[in-house]
């Protein structure tokens, strides 16, 4: 009976290998997916706080601070220099903006690009007196950096193009220095640092499902969902422990039952030996009356 639950209690006490792989698992999992949030919210500059907190309101943009992320209404446009286009799909509109006394280009992005031509028509149509004022206007947000260089260039040779027009019109005085007027800081519309707003969201919301994922191993890991658990004792050896319990104590009380066999047979002796006295005795009375 020891060696049986000796044996038994050596089975329960060997660790299961399948409960530790799963947690391991889990925890590489786990690690592996909130770096790939890291990364990715690392990749968009950590935007998504950025959208969170929204942008600051600006009047003039080629002041305000490099990589900052502002707001502003516009409400003219002096000209339209330069586009980027994939086939007949323009996705970004370079347009002269007049702010304060410079004209600041504003990098429509491409769901701005009719509302931007519109203001275009309305700004020269307030000019030319065709009508009494600016019917147009749109509010943008985007991140202030510095025009490409390439960009830059077009910038300058439409202001060449078209400089006589706006001085013929009082919009700007006569100056052989068109730095006078231009400037390479820009309003990237839509653009969260170096990203596109769209692109930051989609990544961000990526990043999310990484960390939640990582989270819910977490929690599982903590509530010990993949610990590993000891093996049952088969329920036959249960049967075989109390069988040889059962036999062990048949064995044991065998012998008592024996002493009390044995017991039997000398209390049948006194029986006889007290029988044969009785009788004797008999035998003895009749010869004393004679």
């Amino acid at each position: 009976m020891n060696e049986h639950n000796q044996q038994t209690f050596e089975i329960n006490d060997v660790p299961s290998s399948g409960g530790n792989k799963k947690l391991t698992l889990a925890l590489v999992f786990a690690v592996a997916a909130l770096l790939v949030a890291a990364a990715l919210l690392l990749l968009t500059q950590f935007g998504i706080f950025t959208l969170i907190k929204g942008p600051a309101e600006t009047e003039v943009i080629q002041s305000a601070e490099q990589g900052s992320f502002v707001k502003r209404d516009v409400y003219a446009i002096l000209g339209l220099y330069a586009e980027e286009a994939s086939g007949d799909k323009v996705h970004t509109e370079y347009a002269l903006v007049p702010i304060g006394s410079k004209l600041v280009t504003v990098a429509f992005s491409s769901r701005y690009v009719d509302s931007a031509k519109a203001i275009l028509a309305s700004t020269y149509d307030a000019i030319n007196g065709v009508s009494s004022g600016l019917d147009s206007y749109v509010v943008v947000q985007g991140t202030v950096g510095i025009l490409p260089e390439d960009v830059q260039a077009h910038m300058y040779e439409w202001f060449d193009l078209n400089k006589a027009q706006l001085v013929e019109m009082g919009l700007i005085a006569e100056t052989d220095d068109a730095a006078t007027y231009l400037t390479d800081t820009a309003l990237f519309v839509d653009n969260v640092g170096s990203y596109n707003q769209t692109l930051v969201i989609v990544l961000s919301s990526i990043a999310a499902v990484f960390a939640l994922f990582a989270l819910a191993l977490f929690v599982l890991m903590a509530v010990g969902f993949f610990k590993s658990k000891a093996p049952q004792a088969p329920a036959n050896a249960t049967n075989d422990s109390d069988d040889a319990a059962s036999g062990t104590v048949c064995d044991d009380a065998a012998p008592e039952a024996s002493a009390d066999d044995s017991a039997a047979p000398e209390a049948s002796d006194e029986e006889s030996e007290s029988v044969d006295v009785a009788q004797e005795s008999e035998k003895d009375i009749p010869e004393e009356n004679e």
